[in-house]
């Protein structure tokens, strides 16, 4: 318990940084449009210059510069801080004997495996909590809004190489998803904080 205490303060903030990673991100593209749809027009000449045996021209990628390396760096500091954070807090449930599905390792090494990942490290983290605990909804609705804007941001991509206005539009959506994780994250961290120190401390 003590060890998820320690790192409970940071973890409220690193659970929350995608949220501002994605917000980031879907203001670029938004502002760099033209740049998006000029990369798609630069594909299409390179997979028709492929399959006609001519020389493929190079790609430009639209790049954020050094803010997207650095923002990279942080997204990255803060996902190791998150994965300790959900370890600890795994292994003070298990110590309390709460129920769950996945052990402690488990919990964190779903986040890395594809397919799995959309719904393993949910249940991880709920089972942080009772079984009848009334804060496991809060952590669910995190959890939506991640997977909403781990989605939203590839459709984006997507949709903004092919339609500016299409882009837009579902860069507002994953954007609206990015705010729900600023919103709800970091509550998820206090809740499974009080939870463990009331059943320490009761």
């Amino acid at each position: 318990m003590g060890d998820e205490l320690r790192i409970s303060h940071l973890a409220r903030l690193a659970i929350a940084f995608p949220g501002l990673t994605v917000l980031a991100n879907v203001i670029f593209m938004v502002s760099n449009a033209s740049k998006y749809r000029d990369f798609g027009h630069q594909l299409r000449v390179a997979m028709d210059a492929a399959q006609n045996h001519q020389p493929v021209p190079v790609v430009t990628v639209p790049s954020q510069g050094a803010f997207s390396t650095l923002l990279g760096l942080f997204a990255l500091a803060a996902l190791v801080v998150e994965c300790v954070w959900q370890f600890r807090a795994a292994t003070a449930a298990r110590a309390l004997r709460l129920p769950a599905k996945r052990s402690p390792g488990w919990g964190v090494a779903f986040w890395f495996i594809p397919i799995v990942n959309f719904w393993m490290p949910y249940q991880a983290i709920r089972d942080c909590l009772a079984p009848n605990d009334p804060n496991r909804p809060r952590v669910l609705r995190y959890w939506l809004f991640t997977v909403g804007a781990e989605i939203g941001i590839v459709l984006t991509v997507i949709a903004i190489i092919i339609s500016t206005p299409a882009g837009v539009v579902l860069a507002i959506l994953t954007g609206v998803s990015a705010l729900g994780i600023l919103a709800t994250a970091p509550q998820v961290v206090l809740s499974i904080t009080a939870a463990h120190r009331a059943a320490v401390n009761p």
